[in-house]
């Protein structure tokens, strides 16, 4: 379900259903962060990103690119649900 969203993020098609939906996937992985209370480096790393981008990730401005999306998802698995329930 994500892939649909990253791919309609790329193209720039958005709706306020995709826009939501992108929002719901970073809340998803600032959960898995929390929970998992993994320092901004550790995360980077896992992902291959930057420590920078973990760290523009607090603010809410940060408009990712769909790369980084895809990076940081993959980190995360797949019954991870957020919102604390897997702690």
């Amino acid at each position: 379900m994500v892939d649909l969203f990253v791919l309609l993020y790329d193209k720039e098609i958005m709706t306020d259903h995709t826009l939501v939906n992108i929002d719901n996937t970073i809340s998803r992985i600032k959960d898995f962060k929390a929970t998992h209370r993994l320092s901004n480096n550790r995360l980077a790393k896992q992902a291959g990103l930057a420590e920078k981008t973990i760290r523009n990730m607090e603010d809410d401005s940060w408009n990712p690119r769909a790369e980084t999306i895809r990076k940081l998802e993959a980190v995360i698995p797949g019954d991870f649900i957020g919102g604390g329930d897997n702690a």
